[in-house]
């Protein structure tokens, strides 16, 4: 470490413990409205930006049903309350993280990743962004980083995502995104890698720098600021590097940009090879001559997934809770069902009771026929729960189709472990 580096952590340091100090001064009743302000601060954030891409959403869909014959309208209509209901769901994964940073509880779920499939997957999500608002996005991948590595895809894709389109909002039009993941060495059998991601933004003032991770706080806040945001994506983004064993820092100055880096151990999936990428499905009938059991109340929530279903050539039977679920599958002879989708919250007889009925009932598939959940139960318990009931995965609504063909092609292969825990 340079000696300037040193000052800038030795400064860092030095400010902490004097906010540290400053707390500490406080009495219970200015702790008290220190807390009600930061709460009643994040609030007002959490309901303008709530708000917001529903207001779009709502607008939208009257404008659309106004002008059900143009089908142009329609599918602009459509693609920005897809974009609009996206927002609202990392919103909601937002709040259900920063819970589980208080009671640190923020788990991981790894599972063997192919690397470039990953980056490539990130690239891809990124470009519409900058390409929608003239943004020069360059990419590399450097160092001969290996094939495979065992992680949570999710969580680690989370952060990298949360820093890219932080770089998309804060870059202007014709400005410059640079992303690099990089190996940089070896040790102990996993891989040290860096992720980079700079850009020509705005950048970040100095004295900000040192509170940058904090939770709830933003540079760019109050009713005037164009950027908009909760406060809460760096300090999530922190919380999952810490659990993975890595490190991440930020330089920047005002009015140059802004550099974010990830250091992370990732362990070497040695098994990998490049005859072992799994196929993802993508034909219409991939599924065609199996049978599906989807126990859902909700009637609407039924229909989606029936029809996402049989999109893919699946035979479905459907039931409306626990307790009609088993009936339908004690009365057909074994292997009659291939799999079983169920909700966790019905009426009559959970999901989760249904489950154990299953597991336990002595048919001679019962040990053995893959079970998902598929329900809005998202917590870390809420999957424990599942996979305690004998539950195979566990998948959270709003259903991403991607996930949901993956999950079932695995089951219907054997090869389904409880792993497949997405939000």
């Amino acid at each position: 470490m340079s000696n300037d580096e040193m000052k800038e952590a030795d400064s860092q340091e030095s400010k902490s413990i004097k906010i540290e100090e400053l707390k500490s001064r406080l009495t219970d009743e200015e702790r008290r409205l220190l807390a009600d302000e930061v709460r009643n601060t994040f609030m007002t954030k959490m309901s303008r930006e709530v708000r917001t891409p529903l207001n779009t959403i709502i607008g939208l869909a009257a404008f659309a049903k106004d002008r059900t014959d143009e089908p142009e309208y329609l599918k602009y209509c459509l693609d920005r309350i897809d974009s609009s209901a996206k927002h609202l769901l990392l919103l909601i994964n937002d709040v259900l993280d920063i819970s589980h940073m208080e009671a640190n509880k923020l788990q991981l779920h790894p599972e063997k990743v192919k690397f470039r499939e990953f980056i490539g997957d990130i690239v891809t999500s990124i470009r519409s962004y900058t390409n929608d608002k003239r943004i020069i996005f360059r990419d590399h991948i450097e160092g001969d980083p290996a094939i495979g590595y065992i992680f949570d895809p999710a969580r680690l894709k989370q952060v990298i995502m949360n820093l890219l389109d932080n770089a998309v909002k804060f870059t202007p039009r014709y400005g410059t995104i640079h992303f690099i993941a990089q190996k940089m060495y070896s040790k102990d059998g996993k891989d040290v890698l860096s992720f980079v991601v700079k850009d020509t933004g705005v950048g970040i003032a100095p004295e900000f720098l040192p509170n940058a991770f904090d939770p709830f706080t933003q540079e760019y806040s109050g009713n005037t600021s164009v950027y908009g945001g909760t406060g809460m994506g760096l300090a999530i983004c922190k919380s999952i590097i810490d659990v993975m064993g890595g490190n991440i820092d930020v330089k920047s100055e005002k009015g140059c940009g802004a550099e974010f880096r990830i250091e992370i151990p990732l362990e070497i999936d040695t098994e990998a090879g490049e005859t072992a990428t799994v196929v993802k499905t993508s034909g219409v009938n991939t599924f065609a001559g199996h049978r599906v059991l989807l126990a859902e109340d909700n009637a609407i929530n039924c229909e989606i997934a029936k029809q996402l279903l049989e999109r893919k050539g699946l035979e479905v039977d459907v039931a409306e809770n626990g307790r009609e679920a088993l009936s339908h599958y004690m009365m057909n002879p074994p292997g009659f069902f291939d799999l079983i989708i169920i909700d966790v919250r019905m009426p009559y007889m959970d999901g989760l009771t249904a489950t154990k009925k299953i597991r336990s009932s002595g048919k001679s598939d019962c040990k053995y026929i893959p079970i998902m959940a598929m329900t809005a139960n998202a917590m870390d318990e809420d999957i424990k729960k599942s996979m305690q009931a004998g539950m195979n995965a566990h998948l959270t609504k709003p259903i991403d189709p991607k996930l949901l063909y993956n999950a079932v092609e695995e089951a219907l292969n054997g090869t389904l472990d409880f792993g497949h825990m997405k939000k």
